[in-house]
């Protein structure tokens, strides 16, 4: 599967699933349209724990078994092989720490933009202020990397559980 089909899918559950998430936590009927950080804060770590047990965890393991194993000849090639060999519960090695990282890492992506938005741009969601393009780069390029950086220990944690092959008996 292309890097472009893997990633669409993360991003379409991601954004698909804070968008729920988020719709749950807080109405804006009832509690008007401008939308605290705290809630894009708990959306975004259900929306990164869902897209790791859904989309993530599947995808890293296939990819960490091709880069451990050379004979697989393609994506499908090594699903199929980690299925046949170790059973389909394998795509899922890894998934506790995948979740806690993609969780821990959406919570803070969301929360961060939010919260940029708000305190250097003066701009809270459902205010209808548009900021310039430039802006939104910047402040979607610092609340990108704050997750990754927090969760590094978390990242390695989960490479290696992903990494291990299975425990013959």
């Amino acid at each position: 599967v292309p890097l472009a089909t893997q990633q669409a899918i993360k991003y379409a559950t991601r954004h698909g699933m804070f968008q729920v998430a988020r719709d749950a936590i807080w109405d804006p009927k009832k509690r008007g349209p401008s939308v605290p950080s705290w809630v894009n804060l708990q959306a975004g770590l259900a929306a990164g724990m869902v897209e790791s047990l859904v989309v993530t965890t599947p995808f890293e393991v296939v990819k960490t078994a091709q880069q451990k194993e050379r004979g697989y000849t393609g994506t499908l090639a090594a699903a199929a092989g980690i299925v046949r060999n170790e059973g389909i519960p394998a795509l899922w090695k890894g998934v506790v720490p995948t979740m806690l990282r993609g969780g821990t890492n959406q919570a803070c992506n969301f929360f961060a933009a939010s919260a940029i938005n708000r305190r250097v741009w003066g701009r809270r969601e459902g205010d209808g202020k548009n900021i310039a393009v430039w802006k939104t780069m910047i402040t979607g390029f610092t609340a990108g990397c704050i997750g990754p950086t927090l969760n590094n220990p978390l990242d390695v944690a989960k490479t290696r559980l992903m990494a291990q092959a299975a425990v013959s008996e």
